[in-house]
């Protein structure tokens, strides 16, 4: 057995089909446009609001239909750095 630390992203993707309100639609409208290449939540602006309340409340990870998993960092630990 060896000790590890690791550091992993994991990128999941969701496809839904739902009715949503006409803020939510333009709130993802322009998070769409703004952040084509996608976005992290420290640099988004307030007319994402309603899309980041929209995408918490309604996506997660038990909906997805393919995982990417992307290993940034692998070292091997001694036990007495274990937590």
């Amino acid at each position: 057995m060896k000790g590890i630390k690791l550091e992993v992203t994991v990128k999941y993707n969701v496809g839904v089909t739902m009715t949503v309100s006409d803020e939510v639609f333009e709130s993802l409208q322009h998070m769409e446009a703004r952040w084509p290449d996608g976005f992290d939540t420290l640099h988004i602006d307030r007319e994402c609001d309603a899309a980041m309340d929209f995408l918490a409340d309604n996506i997660s990870e038990r909906d997805a239909c393919e995982w990417e998993y992307e290993i940034n960092d692998l070292e091997e630990i001694n036990d007495d750095e274990q937590d």
